[in-house]
Formats: structure tokens, C-alpha cells, sequence
């Protein structure tokens, strides 16, 4: 088996594609049987799970592995999420180190498994001859396919593998089994999503793509404007005063902003009551809540020109981020 430090060529960077699945194409390229045989000649460790390889420890170690011909920071930026990016200190130069300045990444943004969609599988083989990990399908907020719209599978989906091997792991398959027992994996359309969450999946990919908002100039944006909703509906018959907390309760209820915490589809930390979607504590600007309530505050109160405004939109094909 020829090392990979001794491999004379690098594989061709792929849009998107995830640091396991360039270094899967590597090994193969460099005639190791498995990935986890090739990624033994690099850095002198045979890992045992794929959860290890998905560890800003490893990812370092990784990085400063690497032949001194492969730019590492650039290499850390093509093939990592930036919440993955975030965990490194990245050097300005080939000779620097890069240091992990987290031990691991935080649960809400983490994946035990790699996550691929047979739509996307199905165009790279026809493509590239063969099918890849992307980056943006490892980010657990998303449980769909942004150009597809299918649910993202896993390679334990159907049977129930909590921990996956890596001397086991192959790349991404065109047609919907699993890469471990071959048993069909369902994959239907992910259910309608409502307008909000359309425009909550959204927010995700533009985070994916470095837009992100400001939450110390929204908070008192929103005080604002609920302070002169206030003022206006005392004008009017005290029976028909509809109050901010009230109209926030109700659009927290028909958006299905609440599917996010109570299902599990998107590791954001739960709501224990109604209690909490309080505007008084929701706003306080000391307490950082989740991203979701931020999203529903600005859906709720703000024009969709000021949400694009503050959230970033994406035109053109390209992420927008308006400075305010």
C-alpha cells in the first residue's frame, strides 16, 4: 500500500465536499484498501469510529499531516463546515500548525454519521463516475436536501448503529441502502414545511455560506417595534387589544417554529411551556436564546425587506449580507 505523505497527486477538489470524503478519495487514489488503512499512513493512528474523524482534535492532527505541498488553512476552509473551521486556529502560512481551540464540537451542531442525498449521489455519479459527502448534508439543523428537497440519509439509518466503523465506511451510494446491512432505506420528500420554516432552512444554508446575524442590533429593533405596536393598539376598543405576547404565542402555534423543539428535528434546546415565550425574557439582551426564536421574533415583527436586510438573503446564486 503506498503511503499517502509519499501520494505524488491530490484528488480534485469537489464543490462542497467534506474533508472524509476527499481523504476516501485519497486513500483509494493512493491504493489503501479502506479509508481507515489510508488515513493510518498519514497521521500514524488507525481510528476506530467515525465519530473520532468528526472531532476538531482529529480534524488538527488532520491538517497538520498533510504533505507540505497542500495549503492547510486552505484545505481546512474547502472541506469543513464553518462551524467546524471555528473550532481551529489557522495559521497564515503552509509552515504554521493548526490548533484545535475546542475540544469537541457543540452537540446542537454535530453529527455521529455522515449524511448524504440519493439525489445528489444520483448526479455525481453521472457526473464524476462516483458519488461524494458534501458539507452543507453534515450540518443537524438541516433534514433535507436544500436542492432536492429529500430527506438526508445516514449510513446507520436502518440498522440502528450507534457507533459506525470506519474500516466499514464507503463512498456515498447512488440508490437509497445502507452502506453497512444494504437494506433499503426509505427516502421520502421531507412533509410541507410552512413559510417560516422554509425561511428557517434558509437561514441555515446561509449560515453554511458565513451570514450571520447580529442578535445586539435585533433585540432592541424588535423592543422597538413591539413598544409601538403597543402604543397604537391603545387607540383602540380595549375587547379587541391583541397583545405582542399573545401574537407571538399564536405564530409560534401556526408556524410550527414549536416542530423544532418538541420532534427533535433540529438539537436545539427544548421549551418546557408557553411560559418561555415571554417577550419580556425572550428580549433580554444578557440571555442568548436559541436561533429559532430569533428567527420567529424577526419573522413576527419585522417586513420581509428588514428580515433580508438583517438575515441575509441569497441573489443570484450568491449569499447577501446587508451591513446594519
Amino acid at each position: 500500500m503506498n503511503q499517502l505523505e509519499n501520494t505524488p497527486f491530490l484528488p480534485v477538489t469537489l464543490e462542497d465536499e467534506h474533508y472524509l470524503s476527499f481523504m476516501c478519495r485519497w486513500a483509494v487514489l493512493s491504493g489503501a484498501t479502506n479509508m481507515a488503512r489510508g488515513i493510518y499512513s498519514l497521521i500514524g493512528k488507525r481510528p476506530t469510529y467515525i465519530t473520532e474523524l468528526m472531532q476538531p482534535r482529529f480534524l488538527s492532527k488532520l491538517a497538520n499531516s498533510l504533505p507540505a505541498f497542500v495549503d492547510k488553512k486552505q484545505f481546512c476552509h474547502a472541506h469543513t463546515q464553518e462551524k467546524y473551521a471555528a473550532t481551529l486556529e489557522l495559521g497564515d502560512s503552509q509552515s504554521d500548525s493548526v490548533f484545535p481551540v475546542a475540544e469537541a464540537i457543540n452537540s446542537g451542531f454535530s453529527v455521529k454519521h455522515l449524511r448524504w442525498c440519493t439525489g445528489c449521489a444520483r448526479e455525481d455519479i453521472a457526473s464524476f463516475g462516483a458519488a461524494y459527502w458534501r458539507n452543507s448534508h453534515q450540518d443537524p439543523r438541516l433534514v433535507r436536501c436544500q436542492k432536492h428537497g429529500v430527506s438526508l440519509l445516514s449510513t446507520c439509518h436502518m440498522c440502528k448503529r450507534k457507533k459506525a466503523y470506519v474500516n466499514q465506511l464507503s463512498q456515498p451510494k447512488a440508490n437509497a441502502e445502507c452502506q453497512y446491512c444494504s437494506a433499503p432505506l426509505d427516502n421520502k420528500v421531507v412533509r410541507d414545511l410552512t413559510p417560516f420554516q422554509r425561511w428557517l432552512e434558509q437561514l441555515h444554508h446561509l449560515a453554511n455560506h458565513g451570514v450571520q446575524f447580529n442578535r445586539h442590533t435585533l433585540i432592541p429593533r424588535i423592543d422597538h417595534v413591539v413598544e409601538l405596536y403597543q402604543e397604537e393598539i391603545k387607540l383602540k376598543p380595549r375587547k379587541s387589544w391583541v397583545m405582542p405576547d399573545q401574537i407571538f404565542i399564536n405564530a409560534f402555534n401556526s408556524t410550527r417554529a414549536c416542530d423544532h423543539f418538541s420532534f427533535g428535528e433540529i438539537p436545539y434546546a427544548g421549551l418546557s411551556s408557553y411560559s418561555a415565550l415571554k417577550l419580556g425574557s425572550l428580549l433580554n439582551p444578557d440571555v442568548q436564546q436559541s436561533p429559532v426564536i430569533y428567527a420567529l421574533l424577526a419573522w413576527v415583527f419585522l417586513s420581509k425587506e428588514e428580515r433580508d436586510a438583517r438575515f441575509g438573503f441569497f441573489s443570484g446564486g450568491q449569499a447577501v449580507q446587508v451591513q446594519l
